[in-house]
């Protein structure tokens, strides 16, 4: 909304008074209110169930029960429900709900449509999500149709049951549809916990000794990575990857197999997203066969904490456009994170967020000299006032033209740490660096 100036009466008769002794003054003065209002939508979701309590509940008897989820909004909602029995005894202890030969579960829920209802697992919890956003109005299909005493359950043998209850909890959960992908999805961390190598001479060649866990410093063979989409035969996850309800760690493992041809690493996950750990340390190191990162664009950095040595020694690599939209808010370290490697442009790193970095020594250092990185103006906007240690970040880049960085602010508590060739010789430095660059 616009607002007309309005010029008050009392302007034009100080203007004519002041006049009169040879000064103008003019003075405009202007309130204006503005009403807005904010009508939030709504949000209102009912449950529907019907169920009857069997009172003598036999085995192989299906007791009914369904469970309907109506949205009365007026957005778009996701639906998850997960579902969890517990038996009790009539002695009022708890039962494991498993009979004890065969080990087979006494209760069985009767899941109504798993096209509808998706099971996964997230944040290691098991839910049903509901495959599609619920419309305002919509309702769900049933989530069950009911509850089965086993047919094989052996009441002779497992007498506990006799006479004991059985308490089926379902919590259900809505959320706005825009917020679902967001918020409901499943995790795992780097690196993979599964492998297979089928060709004991590409082995060899690689110099792997099939590894009891991942060490990617083993992968020297690798020219890159690429994530699949359907899961390999023959790779079973470590049963370490087994997680207690509620951890998020690790929903699904992540599978890898090596194409012995083409030394692409191939790699395979049900989760939704893939977070790089905390202690990224030396994960890609020494790869000297690594030439891209593509198919790392959509890995989730905003958890690591430092990415020293990273990238460090893997000499063939050249395309890193991958890390252009990595969360790097909460890196400290990224000390040879991309040293003697062989990068052709710092643009990828223009939007990295190195407000909290301590340590960039050597970040980008070259054992032998690049001609091709010729400018480091996408870092002008880098925050570095938290670096401690910026010491031959770029060494050896030849050609490079530094004075875009003249408004970089240097950490002054510890001044001795750019004392080091940050610089070669033959680059042009920003108006700050009057430290000695030992160039004869």
């Amino acid at each position: 909304m616009k607002s007309k100036s309005k010029l008050a009466l009392g302007f034009g008769i100080l203007a004519i008074a002041c006049t009169a002794i040879g000064l103008t003054v003019a003075f405009s003065f202007d309130t204006s209110i503005f009403g807005n209002d904010f009508n939030v939508s709504k949000y209102e979701v009912e449950y529907n169930e019907e169920f009857t309590s069997p009172t003598n509940w036999t085995t192989c008897e299906t007791a009914p029960k369904t469970f309907v989820v109506t949205n009365k909004s007026d957005v778009p909602i996701g639906v998850r429900v997960k579902a969890k029995g517990t038996w009790v005894s009539s002695e009022n202890a708890t039962l494991s709900g498993f009979s004890s030969s065969p080990r087979l579960e006494m209760a069985v829920i009767e899941y109504a449509n798993t096209t509808d209802w998706v099971k996964k697992k997230i944040e290691g919890v098991e839910y049903y999500v509901y495959n599609s956003d619920l419309q305002p109005g919509e309702s769900t299909s049933t989530f069950l149709t009911g509850v089965t005493l086993n047919c094989e359950a052996d009441l002779g043998k497992d007498r506990d049951y006799n006479g004991a209850t059985y308490n089926l909890k379902l919590t259900a959960q809505t959320i706005q549809a825009n917020r679902k992908a967001e918020v409901w999805r499943s995790r795992t961390t780097w690196p993979p916990v599964g492998y297979i190598f089928t060709d004991s001479v590409t082995r060899e060649k690689c110099g792997i000794s099939e590894p009891s866990s991942f060490n990617p410093s083993q992968f020297h063979c690798i020219k890159r990575f690429e994530k699949s989409e359907t899961s390999p035969v023959g790779v079973i996850p470590n049963s370490s990857i087994r997680t207690t309800e509620g951890s998020g760690i690790n929903d699904y493992p992540i599978l890898m197999w090596l194409d012995e041809e083409e030394m692409v690493l191939h790699w395979y996950t049900e989760a939704d997203v893939v977070y790089m750990p905390a202690s990224s340390y030396g994960l890609f190191a020494n790869l000297n066969k690594l030439e891209t990162l593509d198919g790392f664009e959509d890995f989730d950095t905003s958890e690591v904490i430092t990415m020293y040595d990273m990238y460090y020694n893997c000499t063939s690599l050249r395309d890193v456009s991958a890390v252009a939209n990595w969360n790097t808010s909460r890196v400290t370290s990224t000390r040879y994170a991309f040293a003697n490697t062989m990068l052709e442009s710092l643009e990828p790193f223009r939007n990295w967020d190195m407000h909290l970095v301590q340590d960039s020594a050597k970040m980008f250092s070259q054992h032998e000299k690049n001609y091709s990185v010729t400018s480091a103006e996408p870092l002008a906007g880098w925050d570095i006032s938290s670096s401690t240690d910026v010491s031959g970040m770029f060494w050896n880049f030849e050609n490079l033209d530094a004075s875009s960085l003249d408004n970089w602010t240097l950490n002054s508590g510890a001044p001795h740490s750019f004392d080091m060739q940050l610089f070669a010789c033959s680059a042009t430095i920003p108006s700050w660096y009057t430290y000695s660059r030992n160039c004869n």
